[in-house]
């Protein structure tokens, strides 16, 4: 895991203990000159402030290696145990200092040393002291070895003495990057059994189980979790995203449109809400409505393959050009030459009664592809009419 993963990871934890989060954590290149990194660092200072909400708060870290890093430290032989307890290594009553090793084993994590910090965290359960940062922690630094089998027995052992969110999440977590979907659904779910869980906790969890449930196609489960989610947090855009989807996939077309339209409600920005209900909307026959949700998805985010497909047989479909021929213009723009999109924007633009532009983006695909036919056959088309 990088030193970025790692401190967003530790924030991001530690926030959620004081109801706060993480807006975004930027890394500033090091490896640019001064002025390059106090440009980076303006421009990122100036896209918060145009961007944050008034109750946000925003910091500089510096992080650097430690000069004198902690090296982990040998268990002492039984005549070096006076020599030892002055270290801080054991008490006075012979027993591990398992405060002071935690602190130890923290700070080599955060430098990088996994293996070490992982060394630590073994000695303490060693010794009957199977508490729940020495056993988590030996799962995190197995995952941050990228020892996953291991990791993922290690998070289960964790739970099974001291059950915590945070070990179901990372446990989860774990299991969901490695394409472990149903598992995953199953340890979160084992998660919302946890007395004592704040709403946004529930609704977390009952998310994230719901994805997972969605990935492994157990729509029924995956229902069940987004409308209990729902029920905590009503006004979830993702979540009502999801469920439209979910729908849209059991041909429960109305559903999904309210759905959709609920999201849209809450975030009018959504672009896979706008998607979600183009596509309705196309199943229930109202192709002007669709093209008007494609066009909407697109103008939020150009880079949308299927939308752009769908637009483009909406607008020959509803003979509504101007609207098409704009976004089709945009993605093209910012897409790999793809000489089929491009014959359509030609298209397009002839039927908009714009003849120059059609001649013009046809001529660009013989430039690239000289057998391209339909292309020929439009550029003829249009010159003979001249």
């Amino acid at each position: 895991m990088s030193t970025h993963g790692l401190i967003s990871e530790e924030l991001k934890l530690r926030l959620e203990k004081e109801g706060l989060e993480v807006a975004d954590l930027i890394a500033v290149p090091s490896g640019a000159d001064r002025m390059v990194r106090f440009r980076t660092l303006q421009e990122v200072l100036s896209e918060f402030e145009t961007t944050e909400p008034n109750d946000s708060q925003t910091y500089v870290l510096h992080i650097r290696k430690q000069k004198q890093p902690v090296q982990p430290l040998a268990t002492p032989a039984h005549s070096d145990l006076q020599s030892a307890a002055a270290d801080g290594i054991y008490l006075a009553n012979g027993k591990l200092n398992t405060e002071y090793l935690l602190g130890n084993a923290k700070t080599l994590f955060f430098a990088g040393d996994f293996a070490a910090a992982r060394q630590i965290y073994s000695a303490i359960t060693q010794s009957d002291d199977r508490s729940p940062e020495s056993l988590l922690g030996i799962a995190r630094c197995l995952e941050a070895e990228e020892r996953t089998d291991a990791a993922l027995k290690a998070y289960d052992d964790s739970i099974l003495y001291h059950p915590s969110i945070e070990a179901y999440r990372r446990y989860a977590s774990l299991l969901i990057r490695n394409q472990k979907d149903q598992q995953a659904a199953e340890v979160l779910e084992r998660a919302l059994l946890l007395k004592d869980l704040s709403e946004k906790s529930r609704y977390d969890l009952h998310q994230a189980a719901g994805n997972a449930c969605f990935r492994a196609e157990l729509s029924a489960k995956a229902e069940r979790h987004y409308r209990k989610a729902l029920e905590y947090h009503p006004h979830s855009d993702g979540v009502a995203t999801n469920l439209g989807t979910l729908c849209l996939q059991q041909s429960r077309v109305e559903e999904a449109k309210q759905a959709f339209q609920e999201s849209l409600r809450v975030n009018s920005a959504n672009e896979k809400a706008w998607f979600g209900l183009g596509t309705a909307e196309l199943a229930m026959g109202d192709k002007t409505s669709a093209l008007h949700a494609f066009a909407k998805s697109l103008e939020i985010k150009i880079q949308q393959p299927q939308a752009i497909f769908h637009l483009v047989k909406c607008a020959y479909e509803t003979k509504e050009f101007a609207r098409a021929v704009t976004l089709l213009r945009a993605y093209v723009d910012v897409s790999p030459f793809n000489p089929h999109l491009l014959y359509s924007l030609a298209g397009l633009e002839y039927h908009l009664g714009d003849r120059a532009a059609a001649l013009r983006t046809a001529r660009t695909i013989l430039r690239i592809q000289p057998t391209h036919e339909e292309a020929k056959t439009l550029v003829s088309l249009i010159e003979n009419s001249v």
